[in-house]
């Protein structure tokens, strides 16, 4: 594997270019970070293309699709005076660190549960991981051909987007700060929904009960969950509520990442006979 991986083009040159035009992702402050791109150019493990699932993309600017996403995640992503509920603080608290700690904790607890063996744990978190790296190359490659703005620039910029529906606020920050690379499709989607996805392909039900811990999160979450897919849903909302993302891109990346595991699901790991 260390061999055939060499030179498949992870950690390259490539950045994101950004644009000045209505709807071209630029630098967000505060991070002002530009990183990552070069993901899009790593081979995929199993997929034809990091193309194969590009996401449709986002709304027309001048779209009333756009104008509802725009002033949703206006409205419940905000930093302070937001119409998050406390609920959905807690959600937007759970969403806001890295996913693949937390879902792996919690794929190794469920397989204890169920007894798996040492070999089907293994095929546990073969088939998750790999679903999860080509879902992140595929989310990346789609990105890069997008390269939509994030919230925080269009929200400032929204008189400027030709939709009389979207007013500008020019002091409009996120909850979470932006990182450095564009809106659609979402990565956190794209990791948890094919990390799921596979994991429920491999158990045959997605009726499994789970917990996920954040201890990272301010405050350290817990969430419980009687479906494995469950967690997507709460990823497309929680993403929505901390001003990272339009909706569009958080249900795309979310169809990313299953189509993703559905494919690695029917052509490896097939049954040894």
């Amino acid at each position: 594997m260390l061999a055939d991986r060499t030179g498949d083009g992870r950690f390259g040159s490539r950045a994101f270019i950004p644009g000045t035009e209505p709807g071209e992702w630029r630098l967000v402050p505060p991070l002002n970070a530009n990183v990552f791109a070069w993901v899009s150019d790593v081979r995929p493990f199993t997929l034809k293309s990091a193309s194969q699932f590009r996401t449709e993309g986002p709304p027309d600017l001048s779209s009333a699709q756009y104008a509802t996403e725009y002033n949703e995640v206006k409205a419940v992503g905000k930093a302070t005076g937001s119409t998050r509920t406390p609920d959905e603080a807690l959600l937007a608290a759970f969403v806001s660190t890295n996913p693949v700690p937390i879902l792996y904790r919690a794929l190794r607890e469920i397989a204890v549960a169920r007894g798996l063996s040492t070999a089907e744990q293994a095929r546990l978190l073969a088939m998750t991981s790999v679903s999860g790296a080509d879902a992140v190359i595929g989310c990346w490659e789609s990105k890069v051909h997008w390269s939509f703005w994030r919230p925080l620039t269009a929200i400032q910029n929204g008189a400027d987007d030709g939709n009389a529906a979207t007013d500008a606020d020019p002091t409009w920050t996120s909850l979470v700060p932006s990182p450095g690379y564009p809106d659609n499709p979402s990565g956190y989607n794209c990791v948890a929904a094919s990390t799921m996805y596979a994991a429920r392909l491999f158990f045959g039900t997605d009726r499994i009960s789970f917990t996920l811990h954040n201890g990272a999160s301010t405050p350290p979450t817990v969430r419980d969950y009687h479906r494995l897919t469950d967690v997507v849903d709460d990823a497309i909302d929680g993403r929505v509520l901390i001003g990272l993302h339009f909706r569009s891109a958080d249900v795309q990346g979310a169809w990313l990442g299953k189509k993703v595991a559905q494919w690695v699901n029917r052509h490896e790991f097939r049954p040894v006979e």
